[in-house]
């Protein structure tokens, strides 16, 4: 994918949950490089219409873990499903990424 503005979010489709989570991302750390989105064929989050999946390139490590923690610290992804989270910083080497995705049962706790 490529570089995009906060302001055009909406052309990916992004589920109404996802959309505050990756304007909050963007503005707090600058990533703005989106490496994967809708992806047709995936069966999870990035397969979904509206997308619940979102990858921003991230090239550090310990930066990516603090973003990490700063947005699970405000949201849960599911509830009845404690271990999954809103953000995991992962990936090897030039692989490694944000990953944000919502459920319907996303909810925010703190702002």
């Amino acid at each position: 994918m490529s570089k995009i503005e906060i302001k055009d979010l909406g052309v990916l489709n992004l589920h109404p949950k996802l959309i505050p989570i990756v304007e909050d991302v963007m503005y707090m750390s600058g990533l703005t490089m989106i490496t994967s989105a809708y992806r047709p064929g995936d069966e999870g989050v990035h397969g979904q219409m509206l997308v619940r999946g979102l990858d921003l390139r991230c090239h550090n490590v310990t930066f990516g873990k603090q973003i990490e923690e700063d947005i699970n610290s405000k949201w849960t992804y599911d509830p009845d499903r404690p271990l999954m989270e809103v953000c995991v910083a992962h990936g090897e080497g030039e692989n490694f990424h944000i990953h944000l995705q919502v459920h319907r049962n996303t909810i925010k706790w703190i702002e």
